[in-house]
C-alpha cells in the first residue's frame, strides 16, 4: 500500500518518494497527535496556528499540554498567510516546535505559497519542523501535492488522507510523508496494528487505475459545481461575500442581516439559515461565525449538480422568507 500512495504522490518527479517516506494512521488526526508527542514537550513546548483553521491542531495540543500560539489569516487578502508575522513569532518565542499550515485552507480554502513555504523552511534562526496538510490537495486548482518536497527538506512533514478526494472517510486512513528520519521516529512511537487489514485492502483497491479514474472525474465534476456556486451565491439576496479561495470541496460564504447593499454579515442570520436548510431541506451546512475573519459565514461541502441546485433554491427560499 505505501508503494501505490509514493507512486501516485511522485507523479514523475525526478525527487521520488520511497515507502520509508510514509507514516500511515488511523485518519489524520492520529498523525497530528503523533507529531505533537513526537517534538514537544507537555507543559514546555509550543505549536504555531493560523485560524481560521481546523480545530484539531488546538485540541491535540491541549490535549498532550502543549500551548499554542496564533498568526492568524489576513480575511481582508482572501485569508493570505502573513509571512512576515509568522516569522517575527518565530523569532520572539523559541519554544514554538511545530507550525501546522492547512493548505488548501479548511475553511478557507486558501493555499500557501510554495515560496513562504520554503522562507520557513529555510530560515536558519528556527529550529523546528513545518507540517503542511494537505487533506483537500486533490480539489486545488493553483498547485498540487508538496509531498515530494520533503525529500528537499528534512524539517517538513506533508499530511495527506483519503478521506476528501478519493471519498473515504469512514476508511480513516491518515498519510504522513516525511524525511526518513521523521518518518521513522513517528513509526517508533505509533501504537501496535494501528491500521487494520481492512483499510489496507481498500485503500490498495482505491490506488488502482480504474478506479483512480473515478476519482479524477469526481473531482473535476466537485470543481465544476464549486465554480458555479460561487458564481449563483452572490446573486441571491441576502448573500454576501464568497469568502476564501476556489481549492478545496467547499465554500465560505456570508450571511447578511438584510437583502439591501448596505447588508452586513450576521450571524444570527447565517445561524437561521443554518438551521432552517436542516429542517427544511434536509441540508446540512457548517456554520463558522464563531472563527476568526468568519463573522456571520456558513461552509458548505459541494455535491452533485442536483444536490447544489437543490442548495441554491433552498437558500433563496429561506432567506426571501427571513428578510419579509
Amino acid at each position: 500500500m505505501k508503494q501505490s500512495l509514493c507512486k501516485f504522490r511522485n507523479n514523475g518527479n525526478t525527487a521520488t518518494l520511497a515507502p520509508a517516506n510514509l507514516f500511515l494512521a488511523a485518519g489524520s488526526d492520529e498523525v497530528i497527535d503523533a507529531l505533537i508527542r513526537c517534538f514537544c514537550c507537555p507543559g514546555h513546548d509550543t505549536i504555531l496556528i493560523c485560524p481560521p483553521v481546523y480545530e484539531r491542531y488546538s485540541i491535540a495540543a491541549q490535549i498532550n499540554d502543549v500551548k499554542v500560539v496564533e498568526v492568524p489569516l489576513d480575511p481582508q487578502q482572501s485569508f493570505q498567510f502573513q509571512l512576515a508575522k509568522v516569522k517575527n513569532t518565530l523569532s520572539s518565542d523559541p519554544s514554538i516546535k511545530l507550525i501546522f499550515i492547512c493548505s488548501p485552507g479548511q475553511p478557507t480554502g486558501t493555499m500557501v505559497s510554495l515560496e513562504d513555504i520554503q522562507d520557513i523552511l529555510l530560515n536558519a534562526s528556527w529550529n523546528g519542523v513545518l507540517i503542511v496538510d494537505e487533506a483537500y490537495i486533490d480539489f486545488a486548482t493553483e498547485r498540487g501535492s508538496l509531498a515530494t518536497h520533503v525529500l528537499l527538506h528534512p524539517n517538513l512533514v506533508v499530511v495527506q488522507t483519503l478521506s476528501k478526494g478519493f471519498g473515504l472517510a469512514g476508511l480513516r486512513l491518515g498519510i504522513a510523508f516525511a524525511s526518513l528520519d521523521i518518518a521513522e521516529l513517528l513509526n517508533n512511537i505509533r501504537t501496535p496494528y494501528n491500521i487494520g487489514n481492512l483499510t489496507i485492502h481498500v485503500a490498495m483497491e482505491a490506488m488502482k487505475d480504474t478506479y483512480m479514474a473515478m476519482m479524477r472525474t469526481n473531482i473535476t465534476n466537485i470543481r465544476l459545481e464549486r465554480d458555479r456556486l460561487a458564481g449563483e451565491l452572490p446573486k441571491i439576496r441576502g448573500v454576501g461575500l464568497v469568502k476564501g479561495e476556489l481549492n478545496a470541496n467547499f465554500l465560505l460564504f456570508e450571511v447578511l442581516d438584510s437583502p439591501t447593499n448596505q447588508g452586513k454579515p450576521c450571524n444570527r442570520s447565517a445561524m437561521k439559515l443554518t438551521e432552517s436548510l436542516v429542517s427544511r431541506y434536509g441540508i446540512l451546512v457548517r456554520y463558522k461565525g464563531n472563527m476568526h475573519g468568519c463573522h456571520g459565514s456558513i461552509r458548505v461541502t459541494i455535491g452533485t449538480e442536483g444536490e447544489m441546485t437543490r442548495f441554491l433554491e433552498g437558500v433563496t427560499s429561506i432567506l426571501e422568507s427571513m428578510y419579509i
